[in-house]
């Protein structure tokens, strides 16, 4: 191919043209209808060969316009959160400022080492699926899947790199839904492949990197939430407006264009990226001061990224807020699982048996602790939360040992067969383990002592 990167657009009067980067070392962009592009036989021909823009548009006039390159557009961030606001109720009114970042990240893609998800709650009419119609219209290529297979999904992404949207997520097969949670996972972070074996007996290994959003009634898993920003919708703006697809379709045209002007240097990057990343690393103030995890501070600096590009320093802390209390609503959650259970079943029984000292002192010996008497701690600990009654306690119907154990070892703990067949704690491993999982999880709740 005689090119770098191709994008198509569409001239008000629907002929088609494409802006061109010829040279990734010396990037300079041109844009021309396609008509015109034949004085140049090598590009034209190439050009002939990229895939159908109609897999991510209908018809000529959802293409972009013609992009602006020179234009330093630093009111577009505002109009696009206001565009946005114009269509769609939230319960904060932060978020539109967020979303409007998350679509100016799908522009910017060549820039981003990770692609932080939108998972989107809410339950009938609560409009998820406008807001998903709407960052649709106004993202990188945006595609709303339906009925999503695996091949399809990574083909799709190999070979269009589409922002894509699938609406109740919760409504999935067991098998469209592994494909899903396999790009949500894989895909969030640059550098990840999925291997298949073709028809060939070759392997073909698919690049999953790509922004996505789902809406859902149900939650989803741990792993997909703290990849994800967590949006609670929980009622239709009133009196809402229409889509404007020709508004979104300006957009898009503005955003194609900072897309350029980043790709060929008229923005200089990687200061940004260094600040959005410095930013994302500073502790926030909320009811207290939150600093954020590993994984919290990758979608901070992302999505701090565009608002920088835009000069919206301002937003972006609202921005940093909203993630801050995303992050405390699933470790809420988080500490809700079976596992964050039986770990502190696991704290409990570390806390009350004999000579034993919660910091992990050298006087300490958990050998004595068995997987049965975590089971019998994780069967009391739900009666008192409630989750189990009594007399179902006294039936056996609470959790058995075999699946504690089996939970014990997915938290990271080394176990060893011991007397009367049950399995111990291997103990030089053990407070190494307990302090990871005392910093995921938090310690046991007073309410369970």
């Amino acid at each position: 191919m005689s090119y770098w990167i191709a994008e198509p657009y569409a001239e008000d009067d629907g002929e088609i043209g494409y802006t061109v980067i010829q040279n990734e070392k010396n990037p300079k962009a041109e844009s021309r209808t396609l008509h015109d592009w034949k004085t140049d036989k090598d590009i034209y021909n190439s050009l002939l060969k990229e895939p159908d823009y109609r897999f991510w548009t209908k018809t000529n006039c959802t293409l972009p316009g013609r992009p602006d390159i020179e234009k330093d557009d630093q009111s577009l961030m505002n109009d696009t959160r206001d565009s946005i606001g114009r269509t769609v109720g939230f319960q904060d009114a932060r978020y539109e400022g967020l979303a409007a970042q998350w679509v100016g990240c799908t522009y910017l893609r060549e820039f981003c080492d990770f692609a932080p998800r939108n998972i989107i709650y809410a339950v009938t009419r609560s409009g998820k699926t406008r807001f998903l119609r709407v960052l649709s219209t106004l993202s990188y290529r945006g595609v709303m899947f339906v009925d999503p297979t695996g091949p399809v999904l990574y083909r799709s992404i190999e070979r269009y790199h589409p922002t894509i949207f699938i609406d109740e997520y919760q409504n999935l097969n067991d098998e469209q839904r592994k494909n899903v949670n396999n790009v949500f996972y894989s895909g969030y972070e640059k550098g990840q492949v999925i291997p298949r074996c073709n028809e060939k007996n070759d392997v073909d290994l698919f690049e999953p990197f790509a922004f996505i959003s789902v809406a859902t009634k149900n939650q989803l898993y741990e792993d997909l939430q703290n990849r994800s920003i967590l949006i609670n919708m929980i009622e239709k703006k009133p009196n809402e407006r229409k889509i404007d697809y020709e508004l979104a379709r300006k957009l898009r045209t503005r955003w194609m264009a900072q897309r350029f002007r980043a790709l060929t240097g008229l923005i200089e990057v990687q200061p940004l990226l260094d600040k959005a990343w410095e930013i994302s690393l500073k502790p926030i103030f909320l009811n207290k001061e939150i600093v954020l995890d590993d994984r919290a501070s990758e979608i901070a600096a992302m999505l701090t990224f565009p608002g920088l590009i835009c000069r919206q320093y301002e937003k972006c802390q609202d921005t940093l807020q909203l993630i801050a209390a995303s992050q405390i609503k699933a470790g809420d959650e988080l500490r809700e699982t079976r596992e964050a259970n039986v770990f502190y079943a696991v704290h409990a029984q570390v806390k009350y048996e004999k000579n034993q000292t919660i910091d992990g002192s050298e006087s300490a010996d958990v050998s004595k602790i068995s997987t049965r008497d975590i089971a019998e701690q994780y069967n009391i600990d739900s009666v008192i939360r409630g989750d189990l009654t009594e007399v179902d306690k006294e039936k056996g119907k609470g959790v058995n040992t075999k699946r504690v154990t089996g939970m014990l070892k997915v938290l990271g703990w080394d176990l060893k067969r011991g007397a009367h067949n049950r399995s111990y704690f291997v103990p030089s491993t053990f407070w190494q383990t307990f302090e990871l999982n005392r910093k995921k999880f938090g310690d046991r709740g007073e309410d369970n002592d």
